[in-house]
């Protein structure tokens, strides 16, 4: 099953949870790999995981 992989840090995770809720109302598949609070955090940390993930 193929699903859509989404990260941010610090400063996208607002617009993240926008978009989450947009994905649950298409009933369209995710995956949440951070960040998970507005706690300052780098992106590459998260651009790097997504990378991964979707590798």
């Amino acid at each position: 099953m193929e699903q859509i992989i989404i990260g941010s840090d610090h400063a996208g995770f607002a617009m993240k949870g926008h978009i989450e809720v947009e994905l649950d109302r298409l009933d369209i598949a995710y995956k949440d790999i951070g960040a998970y609070s507005e706690e300052r955090s780098d992106y590459p940390l998260f651009s790097a995981k997504v990378a991964k993930a979707v590798s």
